[in-house]
């Protein structure tokens, strides 16, 4: 947590269509990292070490402009302010998008509580 050891996993080119990665999540059960990025209106993964990044969904009408990403066993789940609401699509290839919940307010973050999103483990706090 100190910051030592650090290394950059995905390199953002802001000169291109891509540079707003609003939201971050780890896939615990597939060592994967998906993030969502506002300025493409796209949603991406990649293997923890940087390898294999993928994207998922473009420009679709409910990723219109995502802000919040979360992932639980097969989907993935994010929150996007033009639509107002929070979706979610298979998280391997971005299809069968679903509406979860539609809100009044543009939604900033979401939370998926399960024991599966919070592993075990002997992380130093310092």
């Amino acid at each position: 947590m100190s910051g030592e050891g650090r290394r950059v996993v995905v390199r953002f080119d802001t000169s291109r269509e891509g540079a707003w990665p609003n939201g971050i999540a780890l896939d615990y059960s597939s060592t994967r990292l998906y993030w969502v990025d506002a300025r493409s209106d796209t949603l991406h993964t990649t293997n923890y070490d940087g390898t294999d990044i993928r994207e998922v969904l473009r420009s679709h009408r409910a990723l219109s402009h995502p802000f919040a990403v979360s992932v639980f066993e097969n989907r993935v789940y994010w929150t996007d302010w033009r639509s107002n609401a929070v979706v979610s699509a298979n998280k391997w290839n971005g299809s069968d998008v679903r509406i979860v919940e539609k809100t009044i307010t543009q939604p900033f973050d979401l939370t998926i509580v399960h024991p599966s999103r919070q592993p075990r483990g002997n992380i130093p706090l310092i």
